[in-house]
């Protein structure tokens, strides 16, 4: 108690002790002020980035549910197996409806009808479109008619039956890989038909049926080659040259150039006439 008294003594005989006081009281004073006002700015910044942040979250966790009762009534939790007409445009007003922004299905689209399942949409360019199962479709004429879809995965056709016209006058360039239909009776002729824009196709399994592609002037050369080699061998069977692949001349023209032979060393209408007996 005796220091305390001792510096108060101190004080009050000592004005410039005092004015020293108030001089660091101002930057005190200065520097609580200036706090002050950082607490304030971080107060109201906090606060709006909080109600941005909130609302953001909110509004996304909104349209993320929105998105997800869609899609479960749509595909019916999943067990949705008719596709037909189920993501075309319409043909009178020329709407395509669907296109990247709304087509995010919730579930794996595994239909077993397809019939003008993508007909008239618009250009579906995401990773949903190549995600699609046709392994156990039955019905698949028109699923691509004149889509603006550009880039196909993996079409399974194999269990199509009746009438395949399925890509007629489509905007598709590319089709990472076709499967056509196991079944002999299965309509392929008019499948690419006035298919103008394709350029790129890989075949699985076996061509059993006549294939129109006259349209595809751009056609690679590898993509005929592969087309080729998936044609079904009717030697000494019923169906010898009853069968026809048909090209666009320009194709055919750069199929013919010398250096391009097939695995035995013939030319490739050679192959497709003496090796695998269709018409060329």
């Amino acid at each position: 108690m005796t220091d305390i008294i001792e510096i108060d003594i101190i004080q009050d005989d000592h004005p410039l002790i005092d004015t020293e006081l108030d001089y660091k009281g101002e930057i005190v004073r200065a520097d609580a002020d200036a706090l002050k006002k950082e607490y304030d700015k971080g107060y109201d910044d906090g606060y709006v980035l909080g109600e941005d942040e909130g609302y953001s979250k909110g509004y996304n966790k909104g349209k993320t549910d929105e998105w997800s009762a869609f899609w479960d009534v749509f595909q019916a939790y999943g067990k949705r197996t008719n596709y037909t007409n189920a993501f075309s445009g319409d043909v009178y007003t020329e709407q395509t409806f669907w296109n990247s922004d709304n087509f995010k299905p919730k579930y794996l689209i595994k239909p077993l009808y397809a019939n003008t399942m993508f007909s008239r949409c618009g250009d579906i360019a995401n990773e949903y479109i190549k995600q699609l199962d046709f392994s156990e479709c039955l019905t698949l004429n028109g699923t691509f008619q004149a889509v603006k879809i550009r880039e196909l995965g993996v079409i399974d056709f194999s269990r199509g039956t009746g009438s395949v016209n399925s890509f007629n006058s489509s905007l598709v360039e590319k089709i990472e890989l076709f499967t056509p239909p196991v079944d002999a009776s299965a309509d392929l002729d008019n499948l690419f038909l006035g298919c103008e824009k394709l350029v790129y196709i890989r075949f699985g399994g076996e061509i059993l049926d006549s294939i129109k592609l006259q349209w595809a002037e751009n056609l690679t050369v590898e993509s005929v080659k592969d087309l080729l080699l998936h044609l079904k061998d009717y030697t000494g069977t019923a169906d010898e040259y009853t069968k026809t692949i048909t090209f666009h001349a320009n194709v055919l023209a750069a199929l013919d150039v010398e250096g391009n032979t097939a695995p035995n060393g013939i030319t490739w209408r050679e192959y497709a006439k003496d090796i695998k007996k269709w018409n060329i």
